[in-house]
């Protein structure tokens, strides 16, 4: 299973792989955030069902990166610091738009009442 987080990447084998497209831009202005429950099922699924997934934007250290913490955040209940070391540790040139940064911090207060 693949998920795409970009405009501009098509998919490339879309009779191999089940895919979810998430298709936005990286920019301050861009609201990520609305995509993470559906982008969460997705990945939860596919892992339940024995899958693996890869989750991939144009460069890989905004956009999927995002999703990926906020999968870790929500299914994985890890506090936003955990997940993005965790994250960072497996991928160390992640770096998420500020903005992207604030909305997985007001997820985290969502999740966990406290940021």
């Amino acid at each position: 299973m693949e998920e795409d987080i970009t405009r501009d990447i098509p998919n490339a084998s879309p009779s191999r792989f089940e895919y979810i497209n998430v298709s936005v831009n990286d920019d301050e202005a861009t609201d990520l955030k609305r995509h993470f429950r559906r982008s969460n099922d997705f990945v939860r699924n596919a892992i339940r069902k024995g899958g693996c997934v890869m989750i991939h934007c144009r460069a890989g250290v905004s956009r999927s990166v995002t999703l990926c913490i906020a999968y870790l955040m929500q299914c994985e209940g890890m506090r936003l610091r955990d997940a993005f070391s965790l994250v960072e540790s497996r991928r160390s040139i992640i770096r998420p738009n500020n903005s992207f940064l604030m909305q997985l911090a007001k997820y985290e207060v969502t999740l966990f009442k406290i940021s």
